[in-house]
């Protein structure tokens, strides 16, 4: 028998009020749906005809709160957190941990964990639940394996599917009378005693609400793909990390490996370049005629690489290989974010690169020294324990990747045109 969606929200009123992101909407078929539980886009609850099923998914979902940041459901009345794992066959390593039970004493209180058969109510909520767009992070809060379980005894467990599933298995922490807003930091430092003393044990994911407001940089550097690319051979190390770098969906691991490029060629273009100023004093025709002055020569060469430090280098690079063009635009695009600092979590803080006043021309004076100096302090706040100056990092948070991404196109724009140039200038 159907219900209308005055019904389901009179039926669910615990829940919404317990769930405020979630939504009931009334299909045209005129079944009833909760979009986004969890608050997430990707998966929906639809509302069974059928009385009995309906009646224990209403029960469930009144009794449980659907947590944004994780892949669980937390039964309110027993102050237990139930995180979905797996309902997949297990393999031989992970048996093990299926009669794990441990104490977790963490800030004064003591929080039993184990993993064990799901519950009811979790059953109930993937039998009612599916898939409504592409996967993101959350994986379909982790519930694609039991929903093709229910699913397989829908039909009498005679579906190919079924051979790859077993016996639904939960990881449940009893949090007690915890403060809710203690719970990221009992998941985190849970998550690292776990896999400090078990390498393969499964991690609790917690998912941070996603950011939007800066872009990747332009698809197109040059306005367009080329009808013609006159290729040469490039540095093979250059090209390992550019492929690193453009394969990562990391925007920190990203940022060190285009970073990593431009360090890489810049000293490999002082040395090029000192060769060739050898090469072309020894090559003169008078070279031997006037042999001390030729020395002389070859001994200033050498002392202004070795005078050239790693700062320089890079600086010395950028300069002869990017057209100023192509990174002033994309300054451009979020100029506001770039005339304000950059605060990131951990402390540290970028000074602004411009400010509003600034156009192509006034940019182009100091340009490629301030932007490498503020690509440096990244980098060292990234690649280090800490700044070495003011003691700050940047930490690895879903808010630091965001803020990382106008950063990102300034280096991999710089990285990749020193890829391409160094070997022609």
């Amino acid at each position: 028998m159907s219900i209308d969606i005055e019904e389901a929200t009179e039926s669910l009123e615990i829940f919404i009020k317990e769930n405020p992101y979630s939504q009931l909407v009334a299909e045209e078929d005129q079944s009833v749906t909760i979009a986004k539980p969890w608050g997430d886009k990707t998966v929906a609850l639809h509302v069974p005809s059928d009385m009995e099923a309906q009646a224990q998914l209403f029960q469930a979902l009144n009794a449980c709160t659907l947590p944004e940041k994780y892949s669980a459901i937390y039964h309110r009345d027993k102050q237990l957190l139930e995180v979905i794992w797996t309902a997949y066959r297990l393999t031989e390593s992970s048996q093990v941990i299926v009669k794990r039970n441990f104490e977790f004493h963490f800030l004064g209180r003591v929080h039993q964990c184990w993993f064990a058969m799901s519950t009811e109510e979790l059953m109930s909520i993937a039998s009612s639940a599916s898939p409504v767009t592409n996967s993101t992070s959350t994986n379909y809060r982790n519930m694609m394996s039991f929903m093709m379980l229910a699913r397989d005894k829908e039909r009498g467990g005679n579906t190919p599917s079924g051979r790859a599933l077993s016996e639904p298995i939960s990881f449940f922490i009893q949090l007690g009378d915890m403060p809710w807003e203690h719970l990221d930091r009992l998941i985190d430092n849970l998550n690292a005693y776990m896999s400090y003393y078990d390498t393969k044990a499964p991690q609790v994911l917690i998912h941070d609400p996603a950011l939007s407001g800066y872009e990747a940089r332009d698809r197109y550097l040059h306005g367009q793909f080329p009808e013609q690319i006159r290729g040469r051979e490039i540095d093979v190390n250059a090209l390992a990390y550019w492929r690193e770098a453009t394969l990562s969906s990391n925007e920190i691991v990203t940022f060190l490996t285009c970073y990593r490029i431009v360090e890489y060629l810049a000293f490999h273009f002082i040395e090029v370049q000192t060769k060739s100023k050898i090469r072309q004093l020894l090559s003169a025709p008078h070279a031997l005629a006037d042999l001390d002055e030729t020395m002389k020569s070859v001994v200033e060469a050498l002392s202004t690489k070795h005078a050239t430090e790693d700062i320089p280098k890079a600086q010395h690079l950028v300069m002869a290989t990017l057209d100023m063009k192509h990174l002033w635009c994309e300054v451009e695009r979020h100029k506001d974010f770039f005339c304000t600092p950059t605060q990131f979590d951990g402390g540290y803080s970028v000074k602004p690169l411009i400010t509003k006043k600034d156009e192509l021309e006034t940019f182009s004076n100091n340009g490629v020294r301030n932007t490498l100096d503020r690509l440096r302090g990244i980098r060292n706040a990234l690649s280090h324990g800490q700044d070495q100056q003011t003691r700050s990092v940047i930490r690895p948070t879903v808010k630091n990747s965001h803020l990382i991404r106008p950063w990102l196109n300034l280096i991999e724009i710089i990285a990749g045109q020193a890829m391409l140039n160094n070997d022609v200038v």
